[in-house]
């Protein structure tokens, strides 16, 4: 047992995906408060322990953690290699869930990318597979996401101001983001996100 190697837990079994860090959850937490430079780093801080320990799945998280990232900064294109190169790592692992999660962020993407019709096919494999898990908040957010295909476009006549809040809501929301994956990473509570969209 080797209690040195901080990230990697305690008793880590070299099977896959036997992996403790709490890099994505810090990643995501700084994603959501908007420090991306920080997110970025944790990001980086993840995946050097990932490859040193050999484990793709965790490979996997960090792609999709990127393709957030990237997402965040409006580089759709960049986030959709991310979370293929994602989807590359976790073939033939069978982490359904994890699959599904990527897959949706990709939809995600291509929705923000102008490629509604790719969207639809990585948002109907997620679909089904997270229905199958019973995973209920994200097959919404699925839901969600394939109506906002064709339907989320917002057009803002050029004589009406917004506050950085309500254009930082929109732009998320244009980028393919559900109402809920918009108010978490905002940290605001839904209704809020609805208001400004209103």
């Amino acid at each position: 047992m080797d209690l040195a190697r901080p990230g990697l837990g305690a008793a880590c079994d070299p099977a896959e995906p036997a992996f403790f860090s709490d890099g994505p959850v810090k990643a995501a937490a700084l994603l959501g408060l908007g420090r991306s430079e920080e997110a970025s780093l944790a990001i980086g801080t993840f995946e050097a322990l990932a490859n040193a320990a050999g484990r793709s799945s965790c490979l996997a998280q960090a792609a999709r953690l990127r393709g957030n990232l990237a997402s965040t900064s409006g580089e759709p294109a960049e986030a959709v290699e991310y979370f293929r190169t994602g989807l590359t790592y976790l073939a033939g692992m069978g982490l359904a869930y994890e699959e599904a999660r990527i897959r949706l962020a990709l939809g995600q993407a291509l929705i923000a990318d102008g490629r509604p019709g790719d969207a639809r096919v990585e948002l109907a494999a997620a679909g089904a597979t997270l229905a199958g898990l019973g995973a209920r908040p994200l097959l919404a957010d699925c839901t969600e996401a394939l109506q906002a295909c064709s339907s989320r476009l917002y057009h803002v006549p050029a004589d009406v101001y917004l506050t950085p809040a309500e254009l930082k809501v929109l732009q998320l929301v244009q980028s393919g983001l559900t109402n809920r994956c918009v108010a978490e990473r905002l940290c605001v509570h839904i209704k809020t996100v609805e208001t400004h969209l209103a």
